[in-house]
């Protein structure tokens, strides 16, 4: 099985918004990830760190506080599969800030975890300042 790494538009506000891994195995600048390995680290030469999805969560969630939930619901004809960001605030009475998302499926339904997956991070990262 394969780690899916994050898009091309997901890496570049991930960098922007300080995400930083010495450990990715993929960095690049085009829009499709690249064919060679490079170990650049400047992101303000258009260097961008692609981490597997697994990983930009963990950092989102340990630096930030925000969470990535993806939940099923099952269908007749098929599976699909909704996204909501959650963000941890111990100073709210129910201790989840008002920045986060809606309820499950207020944001949409994918066909595949891994899409909604991408939609959830892409969403959390727009909600660091």
């Amino acid at each position: 099985m394969k780690e899916q790494l994050i898009n091309y538009e997901t890496a570049k506000l991930a960098s922007e918004k300080g995400f930083i891994d010495k450990d990715c195995r993929i960095r690049g600048y085009l829009k499709e990830f690249p064919t060679q390995l490079t170990y650049s680290t400047h992101i303000q030469d258009g260097f961008y760190y692609f981490p597997s999805q697994t990983i930009l969560q963990k950092w989102l969630r340990e630096t930030h506080n925000i969470h990535c939930n993806i939940s099923v619901e099952f269908y007749k004809t098929g599976i699909n599969y909704l996204w909501q960001v959650l963000i941890y605030d111990p100073t709210d009475n129910m201790c989840v800030s008002p920045k986060s998302s809606g309820l499950y499926g207020d944001n949409g339904e994918y066909e595949s975890y891994e899409d909604a997956l991408e939609k959830c991070l892409y969403h959390a990262l727009t909600l660091i300042n």
